[in-house]
């Protein structure tokens, strides 16, 4: 999913580092718009398993995070990132990533064990649908070309205690194995931290009024 093709559909514009923020669909391009962009959402969408919000031993400093347990549903690429070398925890034990193509296919003999990994993420936050969505895209220097494109959902009513800490914190952490603790208060399982920017986060919310249950 590209950022700017998504900003080019909802009428939005997008930051020269790709950031999107808070959009709405043009008028005269729904519902063929909305339907493209559900299909875009879905095509790379995890299921989100469960979120805890705890306070973690970071390199020794308790920091307050967000924790999201997410289903790869079959993403080899994704649960190799998650599993491999560059995630925290005992990821080492699974052995070194795999690199895969965009499709999640495996090239032969195609390893991440020497790359380096960059991932980046963008907020696409809807507010036609309620929805709070982290579009993120995890890129090895090995082959550029090769990204693992995925997307978070939230629901911006259902998961707003979640999102509220998040918009304050900036600290998401995303594991596919259940949520094991370290001795020190640490996350044991394999886990990665992605680079999250709450301000546009912070002004969705703001926006919205608080649900009454």
């Amino acid at each position: 999913m590209s950022f700017r093709w998504l900003a080019s559909l909802l009428g939005a514009k997008a930051n020269t580092d790709g950031k999107i923020g808070k959009v709405g669909i043009r008028r005269r391009a729904a519902p063929q718009a909305q339907r493209a962009l559900a299909n875009e959402i879905g095509a790379h969408a995890l299921p989100v398993r469960r979120i805890w919000v705890r306070d973690v031993n970071v390199d020794g400093t308790r920091q307050r995070t967000v924790i999201v347990r997410v289903d790869p549903r079959g993403r080899r690429d994704i649960e190799a990132w998650l599993t491999g070398p560059e995630a925290g925890g005992d990821a080492q034990v699974f052995g070194p990533a795999v690199l895969a193509t965009t499709d999640g296919t495996v090239p032969e003999g195609t390893r991440d064990s020497d790359a380096t990994l960059t991932t980046k993420t963008s907020w696409l936050l809807l507010t036609h649908a309620d929805e709070a969505v982290l579009v993120g895209a995890v890129v090895s220097d090995a082959d550029p070309t090769a990204a693992r494109r995925f997307n978070l959902r939230f629901d911006a009513d259902a998961d707003r205690p979640s999102l509220e800490a998040l918009a304050r914190t900036d600290t998401l952490a995303l594991l596919a194995a259940p949520l094991r603790w370290g001795p020190d208060g640490e996350i044991a399982s394999p886990h990665v931290y992605l680079p999250v920017d709450g301000a546009p986060l912070r002004d969705f919310l703001r926006e919205r009024p608080t649900a009454v249950v």
